[in-house]
């Protein structure tokens, strides 16, 4: 998924904590996107992996970071201005 230019991922998290009676706790998770704008011309790692761990690496991660991630609502409203929704 590309979002504001930016490869994407959607991260959520199922936790199965009883089978009978069934008990499921779901947590609607985030959004994260690669550091520089998506293009299949360059194979740089910034460009195509939104890892967390290599994003920090990145001489200018202070600076971006708050970019890099979208809680739901953020995805949400992302999605209705680009009426994808």
């Amino acid at each position: 998924m590309i979002i504001n230019g930016k490869k994407a991922e959607y991260r959520a998290y199922v936790l199965v904590a009883c089978s009978n009676p069934l008990l499921v706790i779901f947590n609607k998770g985030f959004i994260k996107t690669a550091l520089k704008n998506y293009t299949i011309d360059n194979l740089n790692k910034e460009i195509h992996l939104t890892n967390l761990a290599e994003a920090r690496l990145h001489e200018e991660y202070e600076k971006i970071k708050n970019s890099a991630y979208l809680n739901i609502e953020q995805f949400e409203n992302f999605l209705k201005i680009n009426k994808q929704y």
